[in-house]
This record gives structure tokens, sequence and C-alpha cells, in this order.
């Protein structure tokens, strides 16, 4: 059986699609007998939730101060958990990351698309649709963020997409097959 930490950026309580998907594979898990944890950022209690145990860090907190809480939660939950699965852009897959090498613990992430290009079209950076994005030149600090998304991918163990598309574009990020 596993035991897997599932590292997201957003859970039950709170609403969305990605909170949704992570209680139902996580229960659905658990059932199956394998032990399950979950750490995410949100605002609900530390509590069992159908047999998996979560755990909250406060997502209100700067992002750097976020991804640091996170880490350290996952560091004191660590012996209990032989692979770390990561859910959720920067703020999930770098906690995961810097807390797998650190444990000594494979690590695992979903990519559902590019959080990147999501957060700079977001903020009005740019403009370019996503197919775009992924191979035309930007400035010095649009260029780092794309090499740094792709540094922090390459150094998981196994990477997750839901389709041949994204599974084509995260391996134009230099992530081998």
């Amino acid at each position: 059986f596993m035991k897997t930490l599932f590292i997201t950026s957003i859970f039950p309580p709170d609403l969305g699609g990605p909170a949704g998907h992570v209680d139902n594979l996580t229960r659905e898990l658990s059932l199956r007998g394998h032990q399950i944890g979950v750490i995410a950022y949100g605002s609900g209690p530390n509590a069992k939730r159908g047999g998996v145990s979560v755990w909250y860090v406060k997502k209100k907190l700067l992002l750097p101060l976020k991804i640091l809480s996170m880490t350290r939660l996952i560091l004191r939950q660590r012996k209990h958990f032989e692979i770390f699965y990561a859910h959720g852009g920067f703020s999930a897959s770098v906690p995961a990351i810097i807390g797998g090498a650190i444990a000594g613990k494979k690590v695992g992430m979903k990519i559902t698309g590019d959080y990147i290009w999501e957060q700079l079209t977001q903020m009005g950076w740019v403009e370019d649709d996503i197919d775009i994005f992924q191979n035309k030149a930007y400035g010095p600090l649009i260029e780092w963020v794309k090499s740094l998304r792709s540094w922090i991918i390459q150094r998981a163990d196994f990477v997750i997409v839901p389709s041949l598309y994204l599974k084509k574009m995260v391996m134009g990020w230099d992530v081998s097959e």
C-alpha cells in the first residue's frame, strides 16, 4: 500500500475543481487501504476527513512565507509518507520539491496547464495565448520565471498530465517523457 502525502494549493472546505478532485482522489485511495495525508493552503481546521489526515497552512501569508510554512509542515510529516504528490502550481510544487530533496522522498506532480502563463496573463504582463507563450522570447524577468518553472518540474520523479496536448507542452519545458 502507498503512503502518499498530497500537497495542494486548494482543498475543502474551499471550493473549486482542483479541491474536489484531490478530495475525491484521496478519499478513494484511503478507502482502498492506502495511507493518505493532505497539506493544503486554506482556513479549515486540521482534521481527519474520511480517513485522510489534513493539515492547513494559512493562505493569506505572502508567497515566500506560505512556501516556507508548507515546506516546514511537509518536513514534520515526512516520516509517515513515502511519496509527496504536488497538485497546484508553484505554491505546491516548490515546497514538495524542497521537502522531497531534504527528506529523500520521491516527488510527483500533476500539471493541468501552464500556471506561469495563467498568472502572467491575469497580471496583464502577457497577452499572447498559451501556445504562443511557450516559444516566444520575453524580457529577462519572464524568461527567468519560465526557466524556474522548468527547473522545478524537472526535479520531479514523475509528472502526470491529463492530455497529450499538455504532455507535449510539458516536454517543451525540457521535461523528459
